[in-house]
């Protein structure tokens, strides 16, 4: 059985390759690009929305409609071994277990979550940067990754529930 040590180890952050198109610091990387990675990876860089694993399938499929679920499960875990995507589990939202995927940002931010529709906003407020000061300086930690979740309702859902 894996610990939880083993697991988070087993997750690199690759900080060197935030803020590079995730295509680029796949080459860095040297992972032979298939043209079925390459649709995956261009997937996850180009896209406005955070992917889950069926979602990723599905577009991906309707570039290469011959790309098995395999294929792109590993590629996510390789990519994810890499240190070149982050794995988010966004309050659990979503279709499975709400597992999102997202090329490593060049800055660290946090992720407000709708409770309701699941719409999913990255926000990277003015604090962020004190904050960071704070653990490294104060605590004497070095920050290699961040994740904050934070859960409620999105302007549209709270009209819907208030029923304005």
């Amino acid at each position: 059985m894996e610990t939880r040590s083993q697991a988070v180890s087993d997750r690199t952050y690759d900080r060197k390759m935030a803020g590079k198109s995730l295509s680029e610091a796949c080459r860095e990387k040297g992972l032979r690009m298939t043209r079925q990675r390459q649709v995956i990876v261009d997937l996850l860089e180009n896209s406005r929305e955070h992917l889950d694993a069926p979602t990723l399938l599905r577009e991906a499929r309707r570039r290469v409609p011959a790309i098995d679920k395999t294929t792109v499960y590993r590629t996510i875990k390789r990519l994810r071994k890499l240190g070149l995507i982050d794995e988010l589990d966004l309050l659990h939202m979503g279709e499975h277990d709400g597992h999102f995927y997202e090329p490593l940002p060049e800055k660290m931010h946090l992720h407000i979550v709708c409770m309701q529709c699941g719409k999913v906003e990255d926000m990277q407020p003015e604090t962020w940067a004190e904050m960071e000061r704070e653990v490294e300086t104060k605590r004497g930690y070095s920050i290699e990754m961040a994740r904050v979740e934070i859960g409620g309702y999105c302007p549209e859902c709270r009209r819907a529930r208030s029923g304005a």
